[in-house]
């Protein structure tokens, strides 16, 4: 029927590049027999190495509309699907780092939507009912296959990479990031796994969305309440997953700008490396909106979970780099994304974890994560304080792998910008 519409009657306007998407904002001049279609949709297309389960996915999409938490999908053809058109603009980088002036309205709203989100939990009945029940958190299932996918491709394939200049600076970055190492790759797998297993023992996987970022948050400014709203979109990569994962994930988004329109299409941006400050305050607002108490105990323990889930998301995308990489994807600098992010993960890792090491006096993931859930207010006070020095040497570092870049492929991509 909607074939029959005329072609001048329709308009389609891109809204936005995903990393693995394109989106288009469908609008139809309805009349007569069209006006039970809606007269603005959204188009979304699929590109690059479909690493998500379409169908999982599509069972998400239709719980999540009939709990008013995403948009409705109207029509899933496959390599695309046709959405609802929700109003309200997706954040630049500056609102979701929440150094927009005046607008860190929009950071309280995200961290009472990410708690209103993960109030859904693995024993939900809603959840049992959409089939949307795992055995493993998604951050295992992701990691394990994806580093699988990962370590299966050749970069230095010979005949693969004299195709193009562009698969032999592929190559040249894959090299570096050496993947197939199983010290570098397996075994850091291996750490996250195990740290996370004893620091999640016992609590429930909540429904996340696990890809928090700028393009995947609608706001918009109520004038009458004087208050912002936001919607979180894009639930590609939902699932049940540590409820931490959101949290930290999210404010990994803070300091990596991927709004850039040059090459490789993603600034590092240390200043924006969120503040402790700021940090404890998204905490309490989230744990406010699962109804969760508020006290120093559990303040700390997110802020930790969170600082510990930024190692998790560097590592489970960096991976996840590589395996777009191997695909005819274009829409990110993946490999180079991959080596920041890996460069990141490590210097982090290390940071934190000498001082939790110094706070349980012990190496051991079993006593770090002992210590921390049995720890009395002095002791949270103190560890803070300790955890302070990470926000500092984070948000002022040099980069060391952006410069590496700069010097050894500025000539592939002389419109390189990596600050």
């Amino acid at each position: 029927m909607l074939n029959e519409h005329p072609i001048e009657k329709f308009s389609a306007i891109q809204l936005m590049g995903g990393t693995t998407h394109s989106i288009w904002k469908c609008k139809v001049d309805k009349s007569g027999d069209f006006d039970e279609f809606p007269s603005e949709v959204v188009l979304r297309i699929f590109r690059g190495s479909d690493v998500s389960d379409r169908d999982e996915e599509a069972r998400l999409s239709e719980f999540l509309s009939k709990n008013s938490l995403g948009v409705e999908i109207l029509t899933d053809f496959g390599i695309g699907r046709i959405e609802e058109f929700l109003t309200g603009k997706p954040l630049s980088h500056l609102q979701i780092s929440g150094n927009s002036k005046g607008e860190e309205g929009i950071n309280w709203a995200i961290a009472e939507a990410l708690g209103k989100l993960h109030k859904f939990n693995e024993e939900s009945k809603q959840i049992e009912e959409f089939n949307l029940t795992r055995s493993n958190p998604f951050l295992f299932d992701s990691l394990d296959q994806w580093l699988g996918s990962a370590q299966s491709f050749d970069f230095q394939n010979g005949e693969w990479a004299s195709k193009s200049k562009y698969n032999l600076h592929k190559s040249s970055l894959a090299r570096r990031i050496d993947v197939r190492n199983e010290r570098k790759w397996n075994d850091e797998v291996k750490f996250i796994k195990d740290f996370n297993s004893k620091l999640y023992q016992d609590e429930l996987l909540v429904l996340s969305h696990n890809d928090l970022n700028s393009g995947n948050v609608l706001a918009e400014y109520n004038k009458k309440k004087k208050e912002f709203r936001v919607k979180l979109i894009d639930f590609e990569y939902g699932a049940l997953n540590f409820d931490g994962f959101d949290l930290g994930n999210h404010f990994c988004e803070h300091f990596l700008d991927y709004s850039t329109p040059e090459w490789p299409l993603f600034v590092l941006r240390r200043e924006h490396f969120p503040k402790q400050d700021y940090m404890l305050k998204f905490i309490e607002k989230y744990l406010r909106q699962r109804e969760i108490e508020v006290n120093e105990k559990s303040i700390g323990i997110y802020y930790v979970k969170s600082l510990t889930s930024m190692l998790s998301s560097h590592l489970m995308w960096c991976i996840w780099d590589v395996v777009q990489a191997s695909s005819e994807a274009h829409g990110l600098g993946f490999l180079e994304n991959s080596l920041v992010r890996r460069e990141e993960y490590d210097v982090h890792k290390g940071i934190l974890f000498k001082i939790l090491s110094k706070f349980a006096a012990s190496e051991e993931n079993t006593v770090i994560v002992e210590k921390l859930k049995g720890a009395d207010e002095n002791d949270w006070k103190g560890l803070l304080k300790e955890l302070e020095g990470l926000h500092k040497e984070m948000s002022g570092r040099r980069s060391e792998s952006i410069d590496w870049i700069r010097k050894h492929h500025s000539a592939t991509h002389s419109s390189l910008k990596l600050k």
